[in-house]
């Protein structure tokens, strides 16, 4: 099961768009950078990934729950950490994650057992007995990252997490969020494309509000199915349900024709082609692509070379 899906999303305040038709799926185990030029849409996707926004159109699961009509189960597996961590500085971090342990209706032996692994996973114990106030932009950030993940959330979502670190603060927090990425799935909204390079699975591109692109970045690869019409979502399924296929996103092109991109692990074989046939499927075209990630936002954006 996808930890996250949105199919068909879109918002609109008033006359303006602000995201469009957005489809696509993020599996268990995988780091993902959200990426785009400012008014790409960035900020409206994490709202609407977050619960703090409804879609105008379209729907948005978490862990197979709709986050608009199941939204207490859905946000059950929801993590997050905004730009600027919502921390009370006069309060020392354990009794901030006592806390957030109570807003999660945790028991007491369940709120000492996920502090004790937070403060050992995130090394807080320097910062321990201190007010989160007097502590550094490192140690604030790390106490906001342990409050998102107590109630062990199954998706971990974090706008800008490198903002405003030091060098030093930096590595070890890609780090963190790549070890953090083994056990669950991470979502990032980034604007730096070295950070999201260094530190994503996947980069997921937005310009204009629209999803314009969906990049392997390590240990896997992708593929770009050209098919003489759109499939059916039963189709879709069985392609999404092939061995090593990990997301499958739908781009539609004009007419009839359209463009699957495939993100899978390992060697597809002739796999899609036999999908295709199976499917009753025309299949004009395969590319297989990887790219260094700024040629690639350049050509999905037209924002220069840096």
């Amino acid at each position: 099961m996808d930890v996250l899906r949105f199919e068909g999303v879109s918002r609109r305040f008033g006359t303006v768009e602000a995201v469009r038709d957005l489809s696509f799926s993020v599996g268990a185990g995988q780091v993902v950078g959200l990426l785009g030029p400012n008014g790409a849409g960035k900020t409206t996707t994490l709202r609407l990934l977050t619960g703090s926004l409804s879609p105008t159109q379209g729907r948005v699961w978490l862990k197979g729950h709709d986050l608009l009509t199941e939204a207490r189960a859905a946000r059950r597996h929801l993590g997050y950490l905004p730009e600027s961590a919502p921390l009370y500085p006069q309060m020392r971090p354990e009794d901030w994650l006592r806390f957030l342990g109570a807003v999660h209706r945790m028991t007491g032996p369940q709120i000492k057992q996920a502090m004790d692994r937070e403060i050992a996973r995130l090394r807080l114990e320097p910062a321990l007995g201190r007010p989160i106030g007097t502590l550094s932009r490192g140690f604030r950030q790390r106490v906001g990252l342990a409050g998102a993940l107590l109630h062990s959330p199954a998706l971990l979502v974090l706008d800008e997490p490198t903002h405003g670190l030091d060098p030093e603060q930096l590595e070890d927090l890609r780090g963190l969020i790549r070890g953090l990425g083994e056990e669950r799935t991470v979502v990032l909204s980034s604007h730096l494309l070295h950070e999201v390079e260094r530190t994503c699975d996947r980069a997921l591109v937005l310009h204009r509000g629209a999803l314009t692109g969906d990049i392997a970045l390590r240990g896997s690869a992708q593929v770009s199915l050209v098919l003489a019409a759109p499939p059916s979502e039963a189709q879709l399924a069985l392609l999404r349900g092939l061995e090593g296929v990990s997301a499958v996103r739908a781009r539609y092109s004009e007419g009839e024709e359209t463009t699957l991109e495939v993100l899978h692990e390992g060697d597809l074989g002739d796999a899609p082609f036999r999908w295709a046939a199976a499917s009753g499927l025309c299949l004009l075209e395969l590319r297989r692509s990887r790219g260094d990630l700024e040629r690639r936002f350049h050509d999905l954006t037209g924002a220069p070379h840096v």
